[in-house]
């Protein structure tokens, strides 16, 4: 009888409950001990930090676009992105330069969107910044617009009379200028 009582550490319900049953009980069940949980508290954060630290190894990405930079990168500026066409075969290299509209801060989930005229027909392209599908991203200008912008989305330069200056003398220029 002694057994079926369990330990002084068990919860005072599962004794209640061996009590009432005792009579459909063979033998004594012992209830197993609770198994230890996590060392972090927030599992969901840790892992994103994680998975964020190993795609921006030398924390460059980080450096480019939060918010804690002073020298980050703003909507209004040229960027030239550098991705793999076939990702884990890593085959071939695509490159799309736009404006940079927005920046979505979202931790690994953060992406930020570029705009482009490609034979007069505006194309907007969102990029999320710790992909492992991007090679590279490369600021060609730091301010592409005349004034500097005071918002956080440029979704006015979709509008026609913001007729933007094209991208390809920048990225033409940048290209020889690796090539030498």
């Amino acid at each position: 009888m002694n057994c079926l009582r369990g330990t002084p550490s068990m919860n005072i319900g599962i004794l209640s409950f061996q009590r009432r049953f005792l009579h459909t009980l063979r033998r004594p069940f012992i209830f197993p001990k609770p198994l230890k949980g996590p060392k972090c508290k927030n599992v969901v954060a840790e892992y994103e930090k994680k998975y964020q630290n190993s795609v921006d190894v030398n924390g460059e990405r980080f450096q480019m676009f939060h918010r804690s930079q002073k020298d980050r990168v703003r909507p209004g500026a040229v960027l030239l992105v550098e991705s793999y066409s076939k990702y884990p075969l890593k085959e071939s290299i695509n490159r799309f330069a736009g404006y940079l509209l927005r920046v979505r801060h979202r931790g690994p989930k953060s992406s930020f969107l570029l705009r482009n005229n490609v034979m007069g027909v505006g194309v907007e392209v969102l990029f999320p910044i710790y992909s492992p599908q991007i090679k590279s991203i490369t600021v060609l200008k730091d301010n592409g617009i005349s004034k500097r912008p005071r918002r956080a989305y440029l979704s006015y330069l979709r509008q026609p009379r913001f007729r933007l200056a094209p991208v390809e003398p920048l990225v033409r220029k940048y290209m020889e200028a690796k090539r030498k």
